[in-house]
């Protein structure tokens, strides 16, 4: 084949990928590609703007018809009524700028009629400010702000400028210009007095280094003088040290569970470093000992020497399957001896299993339960596939589910209990040569109710109350906004609050009280109460003790003593009260993914290269 001919003609492998991709595109919505899309930013990261000062908007068009003519107006604020149009230029990009004369916020929109006659539109706000901006001085440490007598040390300040925003509602900093004095003086410690004034460099940052002489921590402040002649200081500290202070680092991580298959012969690798010397200095020709502390091969050590670079190895084969816990330790110079955090491997007697690694439970009848399965793999995690639930014995037994895996190879089967006993249930997986896996087995024992019932709603279900002695009148369910003093700030009354009385009870004894919930309680879950105590017989919230077990809550209340709101001993408790759930904060939404129309622009930009 000429080569020379070949270049000249198109990548048809890009030409027939550019084409796929056209033809299973999704659909573009309203705002993408097509139908039209306007985008504004700022053309510096900067929000608040200073009064008598220039701000360009930039807007940049995504459609795929010819240029446009783009209109900014200021539809509000104090430059409202200013125009501009700007034909769009390479890559449908057009720019806005005008000066801001009075303070205040401006809302701008950019309009422009697409290829089909629609009126597309965007807006941004513009903030100005002609309140003076506070500069504010930051100081850290290099490294872990640990270091060996005899070496060097860099403190690092940077300036920045502070102003609030009523945008964001929030103070927003960019950094000063270079050429500021900034200060550095150590102001305590075995290196005080020592002082150096640096000037700032780009982006507001300056640097001050010095040797350490002495052990002991220095405490270091940067100082800064403003135009206005205010100070502002900052500190940081420095510890300083005459002996090593090691470190091991394990590969794979101690946060990451590594998978490996039964005979085949894997390796956990640790580095050891001294965190006081500069970039973590490698320590050589040391003896380490690795050890496998539980697991299939509890007992199994190795002692090996670092090389070099700090570097050992322990390689073994696993013999059985389950999930081995490392640690690796030495003895420094002074005897002491030094351990890592723990790392850890599973070894899998198949290439696919399906863990159930909840443990037995119980719950009440016409309530739902949860089964939690989880797909390992060695390797690669299919993007597709079903665990299949089957309840092979108990009341329940036939029962069967098929729910589709999610990405980390997780499915849940939810489940309603109808009769009394103990379902055995165990998960199956087809994997891709067709061989079905199954998992271990749980039982999950369903009860009939016990106690006095208090039906909370519908979507919370029935509480009920059993107590091991005396009888329950009078129980109702309250909101916590029904108490005269509002619930303390950590408690989340999920379930509400419970005002009973348990009659008939021997004079001057404690009972204990059993509340079953529809759910499993989570750890944490305390019980609380409002009344008078002994040591303060105003009322008041506070905790009693109680014990948790799966839906189960255990309390004690004792006639006369704390938890009976009488303080009488006259057989009968009066009880408010109820338990506490904790609360767990939001999940970190997810970062978008690329989209298929950039993947098309990358072959295109390919294609072309080739081209030339």
């Amino acid at each position: 084949m000429n080569r020379k001919n070949c270049l000249k003609k198109p990548n048809i492998f890009f030409l027939i990928l550019i084409v796929i991709s056209l033809f299973f595109a999704p659909q573009p919505a309203a705002s993408e590609f097509g139908d039209g899309e306007i985008t504004l930013y700022y053309s510096t990261w900067w929000w608040v703007h200073d009064v008598d000062t220039e701000i360009t908007i930039s807007a940049t068009v995504h459609d795929f018809c010819d240029p446009y003519d783009v209109t900014f107006t200021i539809v509000s604020g104090p430059h409202a009524g200013l125009t501009s149009t700007v034909e769009t230029g390479l890559w449908g990009h057009a720019d806005f700028t005008y000066t801001g004369t009075t303070a205040g916020i401006d809302v701008i929109e950019a309009t422009y009629v697409d290829c089909d006659g629609n009126i597309v539109s965007n807006q941004i706000q513009v903030e100005w400010s002609d309140e003076p901006k506070i500069i504010a001085l930051s100081v850290n440490s290099d490294g872990l702000g640990l270091r060996r007598v005899e070496y060097e040390m860099s403190i690092a300040g940077r300036l920045v400028e502070r102003a609030y925003s009523n945008v964001v509602d929030a103070y927003v900093e960019m950094p000063v210009e270079e050429n500021v004095d900034v200060i550095f003086t150590i102001i305590s410690g075995p290196h005080a007095g020592l002082t150096s004034t640096v000037q700032t460099e780009l982006g507001g940052w300056a640097r001050f280094t010095y040797t350490g002489t002495s052990v002991g921590t220095d405490v270091i402040e940067g100082t800064f003088v403003s135009s206005e002649g205010s100070v502002t200081a900052d500190q940081t500290t420095v510890i300083w040290s005459d002996q090593p202070i090691y470190e091991i680092e394990m590969h794979p991580a101690p946060d990451y569970l590594m998978k490996y298959l039964v005979g085949t012969q894997e390796s956990i690798h640790a580095d050891v470093y001294d965190i006081t010397l500069p970039i973590g200095q490698a320590i050589e020709n040391i003896d380490v000992t690795f050890t496998i502390l539980s697991g299939p091969h509890t007992g199994l050590t190795y002692t090996v020497q670092t090389g070099g670079l700090g570097e050992t190895k322990f390689t073994y084969t696993g013999a059985s399957e389950g999930t081995d816990s490392i640690e690796v330790s030495f003895f420094d110079e002074q005897g002491n001896i030094v351990t890592s955090s723990q790392t850890t491997i599973r070894w899998l007697d198949q290439p696919v299993v399906i863990d159930l690694s909840q443990s037995d439970d119980a719950g009440l009848v016409d309530t739902q339960h949860d089964i939690f399965a989880q797909l390992v793999c060695i390797g690669r995690m299919p993007l597709d596939g079903t665990i299949s639930f089957t309840i092979i014995s108990g009341p329940h037994a036939g029962l069967t589910n098929s729910v589709q895996i999610d990405r980390t190879g997780n499915a849940r089967f939810t489940y309603t209990g109808t009769s009394e006993g103990t379902d055995v249930i165990e998960t199956s997986f087809v994997d891709w040569e067709g061989n079905t896996i199954t998992s271990n087995q749980i039982t999950m024992t369903w009860e009939a109710p016990q106690g006095t019932p208090i039906f909370i709603s519908e979507s919370k279900g029935t509480v009920y109350f059993d107590p091991s002695q005396g009888t329950i009148q009078d129980i109702t369910h309250l909101s916590g906004s029904l108490i005269p003093e509002a619930p303390p700030s950590e408690a989340n009354f999920y379930y509400g609050l419970f005002k009973f009385n348990i009659v008939d009870v021997a004079p001057g004894t404690g009972v204990g009280m059993t509340l079953r919930f529809p759910d499993n309680l989570p750890t944490g879950t305390t019980y609380w109460k409002y009344g008078p105590t002994i040591e303060t017989p105003t009322p008041h919230w506070y905790e009693i003790p109680c014990l948790i077990n799966g839906n189960k809550l255990f309390i004690t209340l004792t006639d006369g003593g704390n938890g009976d709101d009488d303080l009488i001993v006259n057989g009968r408790i009066n009880d408010d009260g109820g338990p506490s759930i904790p609360q767990t904060p939001e999940p970190i939404p997810e970062f978008p993914t690329l989209t298929i129309p950039v993947i098309i622009v990358i072959g295109l930009l390919f294609l072309f290269s080739k081209r030339k």
